[in-house]
């Protein structure tokens, strides 16, 4: 059909579709790593700056606060100063002395040079939103204040990037396979992992980061054609990697193939590809007085230190690591998305099927007997079935003809794997950055929804499915197994679209029993903990919130009964009501128009 051969027909209506699913939960998620992601960009148009302070930031740290009984101070979080406490503003409490700063959030990091606090994970993935955020607050000035608003403003943004790059995976895929199978893996991509549930709902470092990823090799598979592609692939990973510093494994591994395949394209790349990490490099120096300091390299230690009694930040064994965010119950990859096992396959079909140039290959086809002809002859796809083929007056046998089909499915081979060639490099940055996650401290990514670590090798494991889709369509077998995978995956990914809503699982009530001989038991029923007290003769000591980040509860991550999935699937209503709404009624256009419509409706009542 014509409709499938014209790209930018499929292109325009997927990324509208998917725009539409992404925001189908009608409810916006808060997420503190991307909190200084959402408040960067108003920080910057309303104060000309990049850090942020305790008056201009209020919640982005903890405070305590004791309102008409200063002799029972607490701690919460003050998300304006005006917001109102006993009657009285936060402001009002804080200039009467009641309102004490005890400590900045993990997001935000202290400058010493500058006296200043700035985002602990950089300022590219908040920069990103600055254009949305500069026409949202020309309309209304008071945005900055307005939390659901911001939320909302950075789904909208984190959704389209998310689409964004479903459309290049597409574009890439269809260079390879038909269109057909290229939607498959684009569908498979936007609806069956955690770039649904986690990526396109908030603006995380993940969220940007694979957005410049995917173009990235979008123009690298390009420089076959034209070098200066490669200035382009340069520019997207140099972007990628002052997103998120893990992106250098892969800029290294794409810089060495093309010095080694395309040299003047490794060129542009290498010249291109400095541009964003050197600004970051002086963002750098100007906040942490070296341009090797990171912001996340800091908190780091502190978060490795609170968490696990360690300050090493790479403290978890490799093997440990791995198992945790491929197969743990509530973060393991093939758990949440198990269709992507395929791409294990395709990495080992990019690396062990024969490699050979086109130029060789060609070479190879002119010089074979098989395949040689006089100009006078037709050009083979112009020749009878094999059968009946006839060269230079000479009908052929049923085994020569084999032979040159045989001959013509090689050629076709080599011509493939030059192609495919181009993924070797992804393959290798992408095994680094997973080994880099694996020995992280907080292998398991804190308070997420699946496994957000690896979120952005995501589109990394889709292209190495390329080379095997067309083999899985084909197979009944496979197709079988691929289906229902990826059914299940689109599955949990819905779930924890409409679902998840942060807290829930993450720090889920528990009841805590002691039994006579045994130690304190930690249980999720409270019926069946005041059974157990019942039974055995014990003691029910309480409730609290057990906080998988803390050590004695970490165990959860492995528990099969008490998983994320499962609780979501049965607390599914609850979870729900805890989503936000979203808040674009809060603008200032919306509201004052209601207040026209009010007190219109108001005068007529009155007359």
């Amino acid at each position: 059909m014509s409709f499938f051969k014209n790209k930018s027909t499929i292109a325009i209506p997927t990324f509208v579709f998917l725009l539409f699913v992404y925001h189908a939960n009608k409810t916006v998620i808060e997420e503190g790593d991307a909190i200084a992601n959402t408040t960067l960009p108003i920080a910057l148009l309303k104060y000309g700056s990049l850090s942020f302070t305790p008056e201009t930031s209020p919640r982005s740290f903890s405070w305590i606060v004791a309102g008409q009984d200063i002799e029972k101070p607490f701690i919460t979080t003050v998300h304006s100063w005006d917001e109102i406490l006993e009657g009285k503003t936060y402001r009002e409490w804080q200039n009467m002395g009641h309102v004490k700063l005890r400590k900045p959030a993990y997001y935000i990091t202290w400058s010493e040079k500058r006296q200043v606090y700035v985002n602990t994970y950089g300022p590219v993935s908040g920069l990103t939103l600055l254009p949305l955020s500069a026409l949202l607050y020309f309309v209304d000035r008071n945005i900055g204040e307005k939390e659901e608003l911001l939320l909302s403003a950075a789904k909208l943004h984190a959704s389209a990037l998310v689409a964004i790059s479903a459309i290049f995976i597409f574009l890439i895929a269809a260079r390879f396979v038909s269109t057909g199978q290229a939607l498959l893996i684009t569908f498979s991509y936007a609806l069956g992992t955690c770039v649904w549930s986690i990526s396109s709902q908030n603006i995380w470092q993940q969220t940007v980061n694979l957005f410049f990823i995917v173009i990235g090799i979008y123009f690298l598979i390009k420089v076959e054609k034209h070098s200066a592609f490669g200035a382009l692939s340069g520019l997207m990973f140099g972007a990628a990697m002052a997103c998120r510093m893990t992106s250098l494994l892969l800029l290294v591994s794409v810089f060495v193939y093309l010095c080694i395949y395309h040299r003047r394209s490794a060129v542009y790349f290498a010249l291109t590809s400095a541009l964003f990490p050197a600004c970051i490099a002086w963002y750098n120096y100007y906040f942490f007085d070296s341009p090797f300091t990171f912001g996340q390299s800091v908190v780091g230690k502190e978060l490795a230190l609170e968490k696990t009694g360690i300050e090493d930040v790479w403290q978890t064994p490799l093997w440990y690591g791995a198992l945790g965010q491929l197969i743990s119950p509530s973060r393991g990859l093939f758990v949440f998305s198990p269709f992507l096992a395929f791409s294990l396959w395709g990495i080992f079909r990019i690396w062990c099927r024969p490699i050979a140039s086109l130029g060789a290959a060609n070479k190879e086809a002119a010089d074979s007997p098989a395949h040689s002809r006089t100009p006078a002859e037709p050009a083979q796809s112009e020749r009878a079935a094999p059968d009946e083929s006839d060269r230079g007056g000479r009908r052929l046998s049923m085994e020569q003809a084999a032979g040159v089909a045989s001959d013509d499915r090689r050629i076709a081979s080599h011509r493939i794997d030059t192609n495919y060639r181009v993924f070797r490099p992804l393959t290798v940055g992408a095994i680094a950055i997973a080994c880099m996650q694996f020995k992280w401290f907080d292998w398991w990514g804190g308070w997420t929804y699946g496994y957000r670590p690896l979120v952005d090798l995501v589109p990394l494991l889709m292209i190495f499915m390329i080379p095997v889709i067309s083999v899985v369509v084909r197979n009944k077998l496979l197709l079988s197994i691929y289906s229902v995978t990826l059914a299940w995956s689109v599955f949990v990914q819905a779930l924890g679209a409409m679902s998840y809503d942060k807290a829930g699982w993450n720090e889920r009530l528990a009841y805590t029993v002691v039994l006579p001989g045994w130690d304190r038991r930690i249980l999720f029923d409270q019926d069946e903990a005041m059974r157990l007290v019942q039974e055995h003769g014990g003691e029910y000591v309480g409730t609290y919130g057990c906080n998988m980040d803390y050590q004695f509860c970490r165990h959860r991550l492995w528990s099969i009964t008490d998983n994320q999935i499962w609780y979501y699937i049965t607390h599914y209503s609850e979870a729900r009501k805890k989503r936000v709404a979203p808040g674009w009624d809060q603008l200032s256009i919306f509201t004052s128009t209601l207040q026209k419509t009010s007190s219109g409706n108001a005068n007529k009542a009155m007359k």
